[in-house]
């Protein structure tokens, strides 16, 4: 027995010894993600776009590493796309960038490789973020092929595209693809044509270009890329021939750093010496291309950016009289030419005679590799500035708001008054509270018919004043808006004090100039008659007004857009398309920042909030998806941060701040939650924030809950809840604030409670009963067949020795399904219409 006991010892002090080398290493195993190469059902030809494509596991992860497979002899170039929907299991042809995406959705370029280049290592702490918080819940591979035909082995040739190399760890920075090209025809005859395309980086979030792309097709002779600064500046992106291997090469310089207000400018240079008739920019080898990708990296803090391609024409621009001096790299005298403008007898002969600066290593497939992107070292630190509110001490930590002690109206009980449903609520510029209520009038099940027209109108207006005011205490002070409105819904008051209302039963936008007016000022849309036209709305939700007296609408209910007029009332922007490939679902709330050059949107059912340019109308995510329904967003007009807002659509809803990043920093609201929260408003003067319910018709208000200098909080009767507690932030949030989790500590656990199990197996082998306990252990040992899985293929890669992934399932965190939209009814699952 003392021989197995020691044999057994020997084996556990093994173990423990390969599992404390794991550890002190820290190495977290990636995971590879192989997309085949297309296989359509017939032989692919010249000039084919051919999709294929692998749905994501529902969870987030970062790709750190690109491989690419494919054969340059039967690929001319392949894009990488991430698609929001999961995607078939078969091939399809997409020449039209549209048709990318099978399911719907804009695709998001992720990679680009043409003429067999090399792989490519994302530089340390960078990551191209993929999974559910980014909406890519699919990968698409766009292969342009050549000329396959004339392959003699295309069977034999690479049936993989390219394979991924993923991590789950959250990277410190998140890398993205700026696109750009030019779109104009090449003149004939000339020795060089250029092709040109500059634009205004929008920003929000700084971006620091680190790798750099060219491609066109055989005509191209230069790509140059470039940052213009506002002071005219020129600062070199990079430049090389589109001829050379198409791979990602490092930037001109380690310390590039675009930043808002900056120029991103673009020039190509094409020889057309040889053509006699105008050529076309377009898909086909015929014609040519001209494009330059920028991957960089940026704060991984959940922001995108305003727009991440480029295809205007300058404007203004002097472009540098020379050129950048182009890399040497290619020993041909000639430049190499693509196969795909066939025709040519010795165009494989000039193909072979271009030379790679360095040796290809054993199996490596591509014909030039380039070393692997350097993590840059002289890049300054990714950190987002503090928001400075022009004080010399930083302002003290906001826990979060706490229910206000001094407000009579916790549950709304007016003398002589009776409320009916609470839609909005508005701080005028001296503190006072505004309500907007329905009086005896109720959004219900039989308010509209289907084509979303009111079925109520011959019952009236609402013969109850609509519009309260009350002091900041709660104490009544006027009510008027009587026998005028019909449904109202939203209510802003301007910096001149006016009154904006919106009527989604009157599919109307009202304003009245002062309070207390009998009539309109403005009256925009046409009375009871819904539209998406031009003068139309249908359910308008809410108004938000610059100084300017510039205003904006929230058209939320049916046609699911955004408006901005001119201060006189005439259209001047529709801003309807989807943001990150979803179409608005309810734009609810409108918001301005406090410099007014961001209108933020809460856009309902998508569960996030929307950030719109006011000046472009590029739209992002600003925040999202959130935890749920996102009724309304508004900005603190004192500080500018954080941003208020409340959840909805169901029991227990709570409130919540963001910070100028679209983090959640805390939740907050009464103890047991709202029931039925409608809207939301910030009184600039007292600092005070108001919440209306929709249901059982209250009007809370809270106060701004600080920390201490003494780490003390101030005595209140909040439940004010952090997002780490049950009302916390959603799948968003798990990504942007989750914890590290330490992989090699439960590795440890798991690996010690085995070593213990060994042993003790060791020892009841030396007794009688061992036979007993095999038995009774055969008895319960169960088998199981292996399931086949198809379309991805994921391999876990570790240290060598013990196979740990092995000891690990997959983490599958769970995703509520979307709930259908309610209304402002206070019957649960109201619908927007209801057939009459």
């Amino acid at each position: 027995m003392a021989t197995s006991m020691k044999q057994w010892t020997m084996l556990c002090l093994s173990l423990l010894l390969a599992v404390s080398l794991s550890l002190v290493e820290g190495e977290i195993p990636t995971t590879t993600i192989t997309i085949p190469m297309p296989s359509p059902d017939s032989p692919p030809k010249h000039n084919d776009y051919m999709c294929v494509g692998v749905s994501l596991p529902r969870e987030n992860s970062y790709i750190v590493g690109y491989e690419p497979r494919a054969d340059s002899r039967v690929v001319h170039h392949m894009l990488m796309f991430g698609c929001p929907g999961s995607v078939p299991q078969n091939t399809w042809s997409c020449k039209s960038t549209p048709s990318v995406c099978p399911n719907g959705g804009y695709g998001k370029i992720l990679y680009a490789w043409a003429l067999n280049a090399s792989g490519l290592q994302l530089p340390q702490d960078v990551g191209m973020q993929i999974g559910p918080s980014v909406k890519v819940m699919s990968l698409v591979i766009q292969i342009h092929y050549g000329h396959p035909e004339t392959v003699p082995d295309l069977e034999a040739t690479s049936q993989e595209s390219v394979v991924l190399h993923t991590s789950k760890e959250r990277q410190k920075n998140v890398a993205g693809i700026y696109i750009m090209g030019g779109t104009n025809s090449l003149e004939a005859g000339k020795k060089e044509v250029f092709s040109d395309s500059a634009c205004k980086f929008a920003g929000p979030n700084n971006i620091y270009p680190f790798a750099f792309r060219t491609h066109s097709h055989s005509l191209g002779h230069q790509i140059v890329g470039y940052i213009v600064k506002p002071e005219g500046k020129w600062e070199l992106i990079g430049t090389r021939s589109p001829q050379d291997a198409q791979t990602f090469y490092p930037a001109a310089s380690p310390s590039l750093e675009v930043v808002k207000g900056d120029t991103l400018a673009l020039r190509c240079v094409f020889n057309t010496l040889e053509k006699t008739h105008t050529v076309r920019m377009g898909p086909d080898s015929e014609d040519e291309m001209c494009n330059f990708y920028i991957m960089y990296y940026t704060a991984n803090n959940g922001r995108g950016l305003y727009a991440d391609d480029c295809w205007d024409p300058p404007r203004g621009l002097t472009y540098p009289s020379t050129l950048p001096p182009l890399p040497v790299l290619v020993s041909s005298s000639e430049p190499h030419h693509h196969h795909s403008m066939g025709g040519d007898k010795d165009e494989e002969d000039k193909d072979d005679d271009y030379k790679c600066p360095v040796s290809v290593p054993p199996g490596n497939p591509s014909r030039c590799p380039v070393p692997t992107t350097a993590p840059p070292t002289t890049h300054p630190p990714i950190t987002p500035p503090p928001f400075i509110e022009g004080v010399a001490a930083p302002p003290p930590t906001l826990l979060g708001l706490a229910q206000a002690e001094d407000w009579a109206l916790n549950k709304v009980s007016i003398p002589g008054r009776t409320l009916g449903q609470v839609s909005a609520v508005a701080a005028d510029g001296d503190g006072n509270v505004h309500i907007l209520h329905r009086g005896s009038v109720k959004w219900d099940y039989g308010s509209f018919y289907e084509d979303y027209t009111y079925a109520r109108v011959d019952q009236g207006p609402i013969k109850e004043p609509t519009l309260l005011k009350f002091t900041s205490t709660g104490t009544p002070q006027i009510a008027w808006g009587e026998k005028f409105f019909y449904l109202p819904h939203g209510l802003t008051i301007d910096s001149q004090g006016a009154f904006w209302v919106t009527d989604v039963a009157m599919h109307q936008v009202f304003k009245f100039t002062k309070l207390g007016d009998k009539s309109p000022s403005l009256t925009l849309g046409i009375a009871f008659k819904p539209g998406s036209g031009f003068g139309h709305f249908c359910q308008p939700a809410s108004v938000a007004v610059e100084t300017s007296g510039v205003f904006y609408v929230a058209d939320g209910y049916c046609n699911r857009r955004v408006l901005k007029f001119s201060a006189q009332g005439t259209l001047m922007e529709t801003w309807d398309g989807p943001v990150s490939s979803l179409p608005l679902f309810i734009p609810h709330k409108a918001s301005l920042s406090r410099d007014q050059s961001t209108l933020y949107i809460a856009d309902r059912e998508n569960q996030r909030v929307l950030s719109y340019d006011t000046s472009t109308g590029a739209a992002m995510v600003f925040s999202g998806p959130l935890e749920s329904a996102v009724y309304a967003v508004c900005v603190n007009g004192s500080g500018g941060w954080p941003m208020y807002g409340v959840y909805g659509g169901k029991p227990g809803s709570m409130g919540f701040s963001l910070d100028s990043h679209g983090e959640v920093m805390n939740t907050w609201g009464p103890s047991n939650g709202f029931s039925k929260p409608h809207d939301i408003t910030v009184d600039t003067v007292h600092g005070a924030v108001y919440v209306t319910e929709i249901g059982p018709n209250r009007i809370w208000k809270f106060v701004p809950l600080y920390e201490t200098n003494s780490n003390e909080t101030s005595n209140t009767t909040a439940d004010v809840e952090s997002v780490d507690g049950h009302h916390g932030n959603g799948p968003s949030e798990i990504v942007t604030k989750r914890a590290t989790f330490n992989v090699g500590i439960f590795v440890a656990i798991f690996v010690v409670v085995l070593v213990i199990l060994i042993i003790l197996v060791g020892i009841l082998r030396e007794h009688k009963y061992l036979k007993k306990l095999r038995l009774y252990v055969g008895s319960r040992r169960k088998t199981a067949g292996a399931a086949e899985g198809g379309g991805v293929k994921v391999e876990a890669r570790g240290k060598k020795g013990i196979p740990l992934h092995s000891l690990l399932g997959p983490s599958r965190p769970g995703f509520s399904r979307l709930k259908t939209y309610d209304s402002d009814s206070e019957d649960e699952d109201f619908p927007v219409f209801n057939r009459v």
